[in-house]
């Protein structure tokens, strides 16, 4: 029943993303950091939802819950990258300066201590987030001094002193022009702030769309985009021209249909259709929608544009991670920014072209960078995936059209439409076209975010552009693709980066995400890390994967500790049995791609994964 009232509301023509459960629930916790009964009886009234659908978005996302939160909430990154740099160490730092564990709050109510999965600041770990103040390479000391601080600054005896982080990565274009990092790189060379929109402009911003409303039809953009090969950067590797078509032809037929059958009273005569911009870049490791975000907006905001023009769409929207306190702030400004200088609005620069675009910031939710899972996030509803057809091109936000392109793919865009889709072809290997961005872990002696043509070999980036493992030590074991790519050794760093050729090999491309090992690394700790990620941030809706992490978690950490063979033996069989379960199961990448991890890890690494007896 509550799920029947629910989807009828999505029906609705009043529909709003600013004012719905998951909204008010955010401003509650925010206000007296914590959610009660009462609270969700008043917010399913207001929301004209049964108060078991508002219950069920209070306890799923990471940001709510029934439990009482701190004044002061300390969120610590448990990513990839943070790991790789201390294992857990940094957590304890914090629990013995902050005197509290991990997930509970002080007896005093001052304080809680909450792990995250990540900041984003894979470059510069472990890190830690404090009010929106992100503080960096974490030590047993500066966890100690952090505490201090907060303590005085609670008890009103002065601010914090310890500077949260400024330092920025390198970004560097090599062997192709930079595209996303067109005006990243600038900053890195020369200082250029490409926040300020007519400095942004001097730099090409906004180009794109203009030649595109000036040039082009609709059906024309797209034809450009599917002339430069583009494919989706958040990981699928989807065709972005083939989503665009789809969608396109579904809002031509919703307006045929509008216009013929048009009901006084409901909404059936709507053709709204919708651009989502998927920043919920959630694999550890990666921080290239971060710094797209915070240091190139326009670039993002141009992009949204330009896809909504190609579809017809009346609407952009950007769903932001709540992990990324620096980028809702920065896009909002950028949005009233592009809004004023008539880049956005009604009949935007006389092209008769109409389109908004408007910001919002998720709740913490790994999941929600699913494309259905994150539509049912905007919608104010829990953040669980959906089983498809229908495809979010015909029936998505609030049952219209909708194409979901993530923030890399669609910072692309711009470059497209001025140099044309042939010469963004032109670079790469096989079906993958153009260059991609990889972003490289702290460990690196050069960490930082590095465009490449496809077809670069792996080795090139992490060993030449990036410098090596900064102990000077052999890299061990690489990561590529976030916590659901596969971990292949140093001897397949040759393989060129591409979505089929890392395909082939065991690894997965991602968002290009690259988290690296030396050789003083126990491959089984990394099992336990991926399988306890797995389950702690599972949406829970399909069975293979809320119950698999668990029991992989549970597999792997025996399997460390063990000392009987033949129990080695009957636990890396049973772990296979687990693994194929998960990826033929679970409805989602999360539970499905899990096994892609440990299997290279059983592959590669079999000797270690099968020695026993913790070290």
């Amino acid at each position: 029943m509550s799920h029947n009232l629910v989807q009828l509301r999505r029906h609705r023509a009043d529909f709003s993303l600013t004012d719905n459960a998951l909204s008010r629930l955010k401003q509650v916790m925010h206000e007296r950091r914590e959610i009660t009964q009462d609270d969700i009886a008043q917010i399913a009234k207001a929301t004209h939802q049964p108060e078991a659908a508002v219950f069920g978005v209070a306890t799923y996302y990471g940001d709510l819950g029934m439990k009482k939160r701190g004044r002061t909430r300390v969120k610590v990154c448990r990513g990839t990258a943070c790991f790789a740099t201390s294992g857990e160490a940094h957590v304890t730092w914090l629990e013995e300066a902050l005197g509290v564990t991990l997930d509970e709050t002080s007896a005093d109510g001052s304080v809680s201590l909450e792990g995250v999965y990540c900041l984003g600041f894979c470059n510069a770990g472990p890190t830690v987030e404090v009010d929106g103040k992100v503080y960096a390479g974490l030590t047993k000391e500066s966890a100690h001094a952090l505490a201090k601080d907060l303590g005085a600054h609670a008890a009103g005896r002065g601010a914090m002193h310890l500077a949260d982080v400024a330092n920025v990565p390198v970004f560097e274009a090599h062997g192709c022009p930079a595209i996303v990092t067109e005006r990243l790189a600038l900053f890195t060379a020369s200082g250029v702030d490409a926040t300020k929109l007519d400095v942004a402009e001097t730099h090409h911003a906004w180009k794109g769309f203009a030649l595109a409303l000036a040039t082009k039809t609709p059906d024309e953009t797209i034809a450009e985009v599917e002339r430069s090969q583009l494919r989706g950067r958040g990981g699928a590797g989807f065709p972005t021209a083939t989503k665009w078509k789809l969608a396109a032809g579904h809002v031509k037929s919703q307006s045929a249909r509008a216009g013929s059958h048009s009901v006084a009273g409901s909404d059936s005569g709507r053709n709204d259709a919708f651009v989502v911009c998927n920043a919920d870049e959630g694999d550890p490791g990666s921080y290239i929608d971060k710094y797209l975000m915070e240091k190139d907006p326009f670039a993002v905001l141009e992009g949204v544009a330009i896809a909504g023009y190609a579809i017809g769409a009346t609407r952009g929207f950007v769903y932001v991670r709540s992990e990324y306190p620096l980028s809702m702030p920065t896009l909002k400004k950028a949005v009233v920014d592009a809004r004023k200088a008539g880049w956005l609005g009604t009949n935007i620069r006389g092209s008769g072209f109409s389109f908004e675009i408007e910001i919002v910031e998720g709740a913490g939710s790994y999941v929600c960078g699913e494309e259905t899972a994150l539509l049912r996030s905007l919608e104010g509803l829990r953040g669980m995936v959906t089983a498809r057809p229908p495809f979010p091109a015909e029936k998505g936000l609030f049952e219209r059209p909708t194409i979901v392109n993530n923030v890399e793919t669609l910072a692309n865009l711009g470059w497209i439409m001025r140099h044309g889709g042939d010469v963004y072809a032109a670079m790469g290997i096989g079906k993958s076209r153009g260059t991609k961005a990889i972003s490289i872990n702290e460990l690196f002696a050069r960490p930082g975010m590095y465009e490449v043509p496809f077809g670069t070999p792996l080795r090139e980036v992490l060993e030449t552009l990036g410098g090596g493992m900064k102990t000077g030590r052999p890299i061990k074991a690489v990561q590529v693709g976030g916590p659901l790519g596969g971990v292949l050794p140093n001897s397949l760093l040759d393989t060129p980066i591409g979505f089929d050729e890392l395909d082939a090999v065991g690894g997965l491309l991602g968002h290009g995400g690259v988290v690296a090992w030396d050789d003083t690394v126990d491959v089984r700790d990394i099992a336990i890390h991926l399988f306890e990620f797995c389950d702690a941030e599972s949406c829970g809706k399909c069975f293979p994967c809320r119950i698999g992490g668990r029991r992989g978690w549970e597999l792997v950490k025996r399997m460390r500790t063990s000392t009987d063979r033949a129990q080695l033996d009957a636990d890396a069989a049973l772990l296979l049995d687990l693994c194929e379960t998960m990826k033929l199961g679970s409805l989602c990448a999360h539970g499905g791609a899990i096994p892609i991890p440990i299997a290279s890890l059983l592959t590669h690494f079999n000797g270690e994964m099968m020695t026993g007896g913790a070290r």
